[in-house]
């Protein structure tokens, strides 16, 4: 009994640690460039990362508390992405030009309609590689991050 009790406890500080890992590096700006404005102080909203084809999909989810089913809603704030490895700076970084505009999905590499591509400065994003690990970061009305294991085309 005392060892279950153990283990749950050990469960919860685990979980609080990764948070704090967490936020430390999204408000570290590790994961962003300079050019894009820091949002402090927001929710935490889900990153769904799809795979079809060698291409890879970001889609932007909250989650509605106030129906037991805990239903996923797109979440149409998201006005910054950034993909990029543990720790490094951007491979690609969007933002839109208008903040008040966001999206609730994108795919690497397309610029959407209302937005600017910040990194790379100029040219296409870079090509994933295959069976490499990658973080993606959303910002907007909250932030989001996930990471994902670029597949190639299957």
């Amino acid at each position: 009994m005392r060892l279950e009790i153990m283990k749950r406890i050990f469960a919860v500080v685990e979980a609080v640690l990764g948070l704090i890992v967490l936020v430390n590096l999204v408000y570290s700006q590790k994961l962003w460039s300079k050019d894009a404005p820091m949002i402090k102080d927001y929710p935490v909203f889900e990153v769904a990362v799809y795979q079809e084809s060698g291409g890879v999909r970001f889609e932007f989810y909250k989650r509605d508390f106030s129906v037991p089913t805990e239903k996923k809603l797109p979440h149409t704030e998201t006005f910054s992405i950034s993909v990029h490895l543990r720790g490094s700076d951007p491979l690609w970084q969007i933002v839109a030009s208008d903040q008040e505009k966001g999206v609730a999905a994108v795919t690497y590499g397309v610029v959407p309609p209302g937005f600017q591509q910040i990194v790379p400065k100029s040219g296409r994003a870079p090509a994933l590689e295959k069976n490499v690990e990658y973080f993606v970061s959303a910002r907007g009305g909250g932030n989001g991050i996930s990471k994902f294991t670029y597949q190639g085309k299957q």
